[in-house]
């Protein structure tokens, strides 16, 4: 028992430290919290300009899986340009209050599939289909079979412990 509670903290672990370092990856511009910790009135306004470039190849394997890799077409740089303005002011009302209103827009990208690439053109070979629904035509039998043997003894049930 001692070992299933371990195991399901972790995964549920591991899927929380994924979560937050997928929405890190959203984040474009920090949040002007930052204003409320200086002190005295100002009023700021801010341009902000970011050039990514992000390219590479395609899978060229015939049979894609996480296991095969063959370095396909060239992936034109999908990232465009993109700019914002933050702006916000700030003033003290006494030693313990402060009040402000900021403007920021931290969210976003700009993204372009382009070029002769699979993201763009990609085909699908008769393999592949074949391959899929000969997969899914498996994953229906152990299905069926697994149920046949629960409706014929419902204690008799292999380990399906984490």
């Amino acid at each position: 028992m001692s070992l299933r509670l371990q195991s399901l903290t972790l995964a549920i672990a591991s899927i929380s430290f994924a979560s937050a370092a997928q929405a890190a990856g959203l984040d474009r511009s920090t949040q002007p919290s930052w204003g409320f910790t200086q002190d005295g009135t100002f009023a700021y306004i801010e341009r902000i300009t970011i050039d990514p470039s992000i390219s590479g190849k395609d899978n060229a394997a015939t049979t894609p899986s996480p296991t095969t890799y063959e370095e396909g077409r060239d992936i034109n740089n999908m990232a465009l340009n993109y700019d914002f303005i933050n702006y916000g002011a700030k003033a003290d009302v006494n030693d313990k209050v402060s009040v402000g209103v900021f403007f920021d827009q931290p969210w976003g990208a700009d993204v372009e599939f382009t070029g002769n690439n699979n993201f763009v053109n990609g085909t699908v070979s008769a393999q592949q289909v074949a391959g899929a629904g000969q997969a899914a035509q498996a994953a229906a039998t152990a299905a069926k079979t697994a149920a046949a043997a629960y409706q014929a003894d419902p204690t008799n049930q292999p380990n399906t412990r984490l």
